[in-house]
């Protein structure tokens, strides 16, 4: 598996390709491709906003759009002054497919309200915040790593 930085529409692409030779004598073989847009979000509060760009990317790849929200409201201290560890941060992640998340209603409520009579204006600054009763529900790390890319036995 491997995470490769993005930073535009979400955080990290993560894929793994798997190679199967099911006979030696065979010059032909099966490969399959997983692959995962992963947005990050860190929470004190519990909601995870998502730029209009993440809501977008979202909305529109919902099969591969993956938000892993970390869940800090229980830490005491400020958080900007700690050095995490990723065994700290894994162990207060959830993450939440984007089939799971109704973004593409809130979206086409702003488009809507964009052309309206009486517009909204500055749509490109808005943050679209999900709240903990939809993401409290993912998986943590190990389990959805087991669930995104469990090895089809041959």
């Amino acid at each position: 598996m491997e995470a490769e930085r993005i930073d535009h529409g979400y955080d990290y692409l993560v894929t793994d390709v798997t190679v199967r030779e099911e006979d030696p004598e065979d010059l032909s073989a099966c490969f399959e491709v997983n692959e995962y847009k992963v947005e990050v979000k860190a929470t004190t509060k519990g909601e995870a906003c998502l730029t209009p760009l993440q809501a977008m990317t979202c909305a529109t790849e919902e099969e591969t759009f993956v938000l892993c929200v970390v869940d800090l409201r229980d830490f005491d201290g400020d958080i900007h002054q700690v050095d995490w560890e990723t065994a700290e941060v894994s162990d207060h992640c959830k993450l939440i497919s984007g089939e799971e998340l109704p973004i593409d209603k809130t979206l086409a409520l702003v488009r809507s309200a964009e052309g309206g009579d009486v517009p909204i204006r500055n749509a490109g600054a808005l943050r679209y915040a999900v709240p903990p009763e939809l993401w409290e529900s993912g998986l943590d790390v190990d389990e959805w790593v087991e669930e995104a890319f469990s090895r089809q036995s041959a």
